[in-house]
């Protein structure tokens, strides 16, 4: 289900640069960007994904 989220995210190019800033910065500053500015109908996507998942997801994605 993280698979479907990251390309929710990835659809749009200026939430995905965001997440990827915020990955880099670290789970702290990933999590707090989630929970304040990801949009709902995207969190909705999350049943059985946690935010860590979605953080590690991205962090492979990008090769962290």
């Amino acid at each position: 289900m993280a698979s479907a989220i990251i390309k929710a995210i990835k659809a749009i190019p200026k939430l995905w640069n965001a997440a990827v800033e915020k990955v880099k910065a670290g789970y702290r500053a990933f999590k707090s960007w989630w929970e304040n500015s990801v949009p709902q109908w995207i969190k909705n996507l999350m049943t059985g994904v946690t935010i860590y998942d979605i953080y590690q997801e991205i962090r492979n994605l990008i090769g962290l």
